[in-house]
């Protein structure tokens, strides 16, 4: 049991660093979106990514495992669910929304993650689980009102995008067992980077638009590349290993907090009262869930 707890914990800490720079990512998507096309920016972001973490995994000398035949369609999953899809819905879905809204609303993940990971992995959910991913919920969606029942293509976009993370975490959580995370990072970020740029020059015609639009958001680019994705992801994988899936996404849910500070320092966004009642109930729900109880059932 105690060294069950020390596992938890350790896998609680690793999560909740990626918070600390996750929680930019939706501010800086936010910003360069409105100034570059949506894809093109993923597709920049993500392949930088790649070439960081190439050098993450001669580091950890774990080059061999990219040749990993078993765990390379877990990998595919990863990059398609993860990776390719939810990009470019929540980067096209942010340029038509706040960058307070773009973190808010993907809270709404944990539903999904609550209700895929616990038909189809088999995870226990408890009533535990149950209440805080509620409350969760309630959180995302007195945010998501804000004082009017109006919800625009870009709410809808991003909230379309959390349905597939459950699946894309289901794949990195079985890509684990076969590979360290290093090499899955560099393969999902590799492969989704050619495939979100190919799509931009295709849909979004920007292979002519590509040096002026990279010099317009280089900056943007190396700070998120660097510090939301190589950083964050790496002490994500390190948490997904220690925790299940539907926890490990519950605590990430905390970061909300962190982006309505950035938003008012970076994007000049005053939060409404209703996205401040909406982040408290959320961080209510993040505590009850953390918290270790004997009462626990299963449902």
């Amino acid at each position: 049991m105690r060294i069950t707890n020390k596992k938890e914990l350790a896998g609680e800490t690793f999560v909740f660093i990626s918070i600390l720079f996750n929680a930019l990512e939706p501010i800086a998507i936010n910003y360069s979106v409105k100034l570059i096309q949506p894809i093109l920016f993923a597709g920049l972001y993500v392949f930088l990514c790649s070439i960081l973490f190439l050098i993450y995994v001669l580091a950890t000398k774990t080059f061999h495992e990219i040749f990993n035949k078993k765990a390379f369609k877990y990998i595919l999953g990863v990059t398609a669910f993860i990776v390719i899809i939810p990009s470019i819905l929540i980067f096209t879905g942010s340029k038509m929304t706040s960058g307070i809204n773009t973190a808010l609303l993907l809270q709404i993940e944990v539903f999904f993650t609550l209700l895929i990971c616990g038909a189809f992995y088999k995870e226990k959910i408890t009533s535990k689980k149950v209440i805080s991913s509620l409350l969760i919920a309630i959180g995302a969606i007195l945010i998501l009102y804000n004082g009017n029942l109006n919800l625009n293509l870009g709410g809808l976009l991003i909230i379309a995008a959390t349905i597939f993370y459950p699946f894309g975490n289901m794949c990195a959580k079985e890509a684990l067992k076969l590979s360290s995370p290093a090499p899955i990072l560099f393969l999902r970020t590799f492969l989704g980077g050619i495939t979100l740029l190919t799509i931009s020059f295709i849909f979004e015609n920007s292979a002519q638009q590509f040096l002026p639009d990279i010099k317009t958001i280089f900056f943007s680019v190396i700070i998120l590349s660097i510090l939301t994705v190589v950083v964050a992801k790496i002490f994500w994988y390190k948490g997904l290993k220690k925790l299940e899936i539907g926890k490990a996404i519950a605590i990430s849910t905390a970061s909300p907090a962190i982006s309505l500070i950035f938003a008012m320092i970076f994007l000049r966004e005053i939060p409404t009262i209703y996205q401040i009642a909406g982040l408290t109930v959320i961080i209510f729900g993040v505590y009850l869930l953390t918290k270790k109880t004997k009462l626990e059932t299963i449902t």
